[in-house]
This record gives structure tokens, C-alpha cells and sequence, in this order.
């Protein structure tokens, strides 16, 4: 099974790929990750896990809220 990009959905990550660079600092930090920044983002019924690290951010994870992780 091949799996096919919208353009919309395009857009959406290319979204979030500029809200992360303008609020890098706004998702809650994960304490249990220190000392390294790891920090999440609900969006909608989403968490989104990303580490910030010098002058990158690093998508750590992407999953549904109801899924058992």
C-alpha cells in the first residue's frame, strides 16, 4: 500500500515546522528527560514529543492521545 500526501496535509507540517522554530520553548518540559530538553505539545488529540538541542529541534514522537504509550 503506498501512502499519498495532500497538499493541505503539506501544509499543516509545514506549518507546525514554523510555529516549532517560533515557540521552540512553548511546549511543557518533560522533567524525566533531564538534562536533556525534551518537551510536548497537545495538538487537538495529538502529543507531539520533540528535544531541543543547541540550535535544533528533533521530532522525538507523534501519536494519538488514545493509543496506550
Amino acid at each position: 500500500m503506498k501512502i499519498f500526501w495532500t497538499s493541505k496535509a503539506l501544509s499543516d507540517l509545514s506549518r507546525l515546522h514554523e510555529f516549532l522554530m517560533a515557540n521552540a520553548r512553548l511546549g511543557e518540559s518533560l522533567d524525566e528527560f533531564l538534562p536533556r530538553e525534551v518537551r510536548r505539545i497537545l495538538v487537538r488529540q495529538y502529543e507531539i514529543r520533540y528535544e531541543i538541542k543547541d540550535t535544533a529541534i528533533y521530532i522525538l514522537r507523534v501519536w494519538h492521545t488514545r493509543e496506550h504509550r
